[in-house]
Order: C-alpha cells, then sequence, then structure tokens
C-alpha cells in the first residue's frame, strides 16, 4: 500500500468513526503550531509526541493532511518540525505551494475530469482549502474528497467529512463569492 494511500485511508477511517476536534484558521491557536513551538524552544533529542486526536485537538484544514501523514509516519515527526519552520520563514502560502503544488492539474468541475488519484492533496483557490481525494465518485459522478473543515452543528469544532469536490467547491465559494479554482496535486509521502 502506498504512503498517500495510507494517509488518506487513515483519514477516512477517522471520519467514519465521527472523530470530533476543534478547527481554527488562526496558526496561534493551532495544536501543531503550539507543539512544533514547543520541540523547537525545548529542543529534545527526539521530537515530543503528536498531541492526541480528541476534542481538544484544534487544527487547520491544510494541517489535517499534514498530521495524517505524521500519525501513519508517513512523514517523520522531523520533517513535519522543517515544514513549519519554513512556514515561519517565509509563509504558508509559500511552504504550501512549494511544498504540495509544484506541478498542480486543474480540475474541472463542470465535466468531473481529470480523475483525482487516491491520496492526492486538492486544493481549492490554491491554499484557501486544502482536502485529500478519496479516489471515489459521487453519486453525481463527481470526485470525493476528506475534508477537515468547521462547518458544525457543535461552534468550535469540526470533523473530517467525506464530500464531493463540487460541495467543497460550494462552500468555498459561499465564503467568499467568486469562481472557485480547483486543483490537485500527488502529495510528497
Amino acid at each position: 500500500m502506498s504512503k498517500q494511500t495510507q494517509v488518506v485511508d487513515w483519514a477516512l477511517n477517522v471520519a467514519r468513526q465521527n472523530q470530533k476536534f476543534k478547527w481554527t484558521n488562526n496558526p496561534n491557536y493551532s495544536s501543531l503550531t503550539l507543539w512544533v513551538a514547543r520541540n523547537l524552544k525545548e529542543n529534545p533529542p527526539n521530537p515530543f509526541p503528536l498531541p492526541p486526536l480528541n476534542e481538544n485537538l484544534v487544527m487547520i484544514c491544510y494541517e489535517f493532511p499534514l498530521y495524517a501523514a505524521a500519525t501513519t509516519e508517513a512523514i517523520s515527526l522531523t520533517d513535519l518540525i522543517k515544514i513549519y519552520e519554513k512556514a515561519y520563514k517565509t509563509s504558508w502560502d509559500e511552504t504550501l505551494n512549494g511544498y504540495w503544488f509544484s506541478n498542480p492539474t486543474i480540475y474541472n468541475t463542470n465535466t468531473h475530469k481529470p480523475d483525482i488519484p487516491k491520496g492526492n492533496i486538492v486544493f481549492f483557490n490554491d491554499t484557501e482549502h486544502i482536502a485529500m481525494s478519496t479516489g471515489d465518485r459521487g453519486r453525481s459522478g463527481n470526485q470525493m474528497v476528506v475534508s477537515f473543515w468547521g462547518f458544525s452543528k457543535d461552534p468550535g469544532k469540526g470533523f473530517p467529512t467525506p464530500l464531493t469536490v463540487d460541495s467543497v467547491e460550494a462552500l468555498t465559494e459561499i465564503m467568499k463569492p467568486r469562481d472557485v479554482k480547483v486543483g490537485f496535486a500527488k502529495a510528497p509521502w
């Protein structure tokens, strides 16, 4: 099984279990940002364990694939820290574009083509929202993704959800009305 498949299967399993954790779009509240800061400050010989996946965990949408990759050991904790260090020196947009989207493919939401391979990173308006392809298609024929966003009936809570690309595109458009560009790229693990 490829690392890409392992990572998205882990994410889908978390979604099926309806595991809730908190969503934020502010890096200052992110559990992973705080975890990285602690590792950089204390500089242990081996990184501290990741924060546990529970209702106290706070993440940004783009952190969910990173957390999944580190949890499944598709990337090491040391590599995860390096990704954050790069973002601190540049910006998250620049880091994610260089890390995930060096050669993206544009997805046509009208024709639902081309196929998005399982485990690929799917992006909506560059880094405005990030999800992972399940490699499946919904009843409408549209590609499915597992997405982590803060839309939940419990304020401040979110949970990863399998959705169609069209659904995420519509949600992205609601947040900021305009045309949404959807693309995808092979995950770097």
